[in-house]
């Protein structure tokens, strides 16, 4: 280390650090037993760390944690257990809030979503698929013009890169750049999950002005249908001053249910051919969201959105 700095091979403490393999934390910890008492001070042998197989954690909370994981998993028995407070426990319960009972999932536990919220409903989420046919039925039934199904959603993106999963070598860590930046725009999108047919509207922030423009424009792309948006339950949805276009009518999905939106398919494409690029600025960032969706053609979006169970109600 000292010969590093002294000959300026090492230019910072943390190029010290990593052409020595350790912690950038303990470049300056060396420096100070080194000032403290010289060489000698710097070789003295430091205190080890617990022997293999020591345990650190108090007998007492041991006792408890073997006694939990060997009984059968209960949530209610799991308040006031010193055993559910160690990180070392195998099993992630399920933990309850004392003051409303309300589920509250630990890490690990997320992929039961729709088990664990108390605001989902499976019930609801199959009405809604068996309903749907007579809704639209009974919209076309008044309608004067062609009636046309549409998904919408909004989507942010920003400068920070965008991470996905790689496949490496055993051993091998990806490198990915990473520039922190906190500047983004948001674009509202409609899909036809029959044809692919598109609308996309990019705004600066997601409000009820923004939906507003974007039913304006959705209303104007497709004027010689009566055209079904079918949407989540945001705030700004269901604004007081929201101006509904005369061609346009507005079914709401159940709470809580994206994966009834074909329309988060298509997001996600879009980000897994944005991931990992780097953008200097917001405008790079939009060129490239432009270049990408262009790219699209009504079949690939068709592949993406054609959820059948929307396909069948447009066809009913």
């Amino acid at each position: 280390m000292l010969l590093l700095l002294k000959t300026g091979q090492a230019e910072s403490r943390s190029a010290a650090a990593r052409r020595l393999g350790v912690h950038r934390n303990t470049i300056p910890n060396w420096l100070g037993r080194y000032e403290e008492g010289g060489i000698e001070k710097l070789c003295e042998i430091q205190k080890p760390g617990p022997d293999p197989g020591q345990q650190s954690i108090p007998p007492e909370a041991m006792t408890a944690l073997k006694r939990r994981l060997s009984e059968p998993e209960d949530p209610k028995q799991l308040q006031g257990d010193p055993a559910v407070v160690y990180r070392g426990a195998r099993r992630r319960p399920l933990l309850l809030d004392g003051l409303s009972d309300r589920p509250v999932r630990s890490r690990g536990q997320a992929k039961n979503a729709s088990a664990l919220s108390p605001k989902k409903s499976d019930s609801e989420q199959v009405a809604f698929k068996e309903k749907l046919p007579a809704r639209i039925e009974a919209i076309r039934a008044e309608a004067e013009r062609p009636v046309r199904l549409f998904c919408q959603d909004k989507s942010r993106f920003g400068i920070m890169p965008i991470t996905r999963g790689r496949i490496t070598l055993s051993g091998v860590k990806p490198i990915q750049q990473k520039k922190p930046g906190y500047q983004n725009f948001y674009l509202y999108g409609a899909v036809e999950p029959k044809t692919g047919k598109r609308f996309l509207l990019e705004r600066e922030s997601l409000d009820r002005n923004g939906f507003q423009d974007f039913l304006d424009g959705f209303s104007r792309r497709f004027p010689q249908s009566t055209n079904i948006l079918i949407l989540d339950n945001g705030r700004f949805h269901k604004a007081n001053k929201l101006t509904i276009p005369e061609n346009v009518r507005l079914i709401f999905l159940p709470p809580y249910s994206p994966e009834l939106n074909p329309i988060e398919r298509f997001w996600e494409d879009l980000k897994d051919h944005l991931a990992f690029d780097l953008h200097e600025t917001l405008s790079e960032l939009k060129e490239r969201v432009s270049e990408k969706l262009h790219s699209y053609t009504d079949e690939a979006v068709a592949s993406l959105t054609g959820y059948q169970y929307l396909v069948d109600a447009a066809n009913a």
